[in-house]
């Protein structure tokens, strides 16, 4: 599980396990700037909602389409639910 709240110590740990190939990753917006390398499946709940779309503080992006570009590029299914 990604998250803000992690310490440095943590965020490293599943850095490096996501890079030798963890094979599920749960995680906020931030998860899609980890260094996934045979990404399969990317799953956006709620990808109405508009707290995909960050405001402050810079970078400014939409996790919504990023997940998507992502999808895109790494050749992955993509999900998006909503209510």
């Amino acid at each position: 599980v990604y998250h803000s709240r992690l310490s440095n110590n943590e965020r490293v740990e599943i850095w490096n396990a996501v890079m030798v190939g963890a094979k599920i990753v749960v995680g906020a917006r931030s998860s899609l700037f980890l260094p996934f390398t045979n990404l399969g499946l990317v799953i956006v709940d709620e990808e109405h909602d508009p707290s995909y779309k960050q405001n402050d503080p810079n970078p400014r992006y939409n996790a919504r389409d990023a997940a998507i570009y992502l999808a895109l590029q790494s050749k992955a299914h993509i999900i998006l639910g909503s209510a």
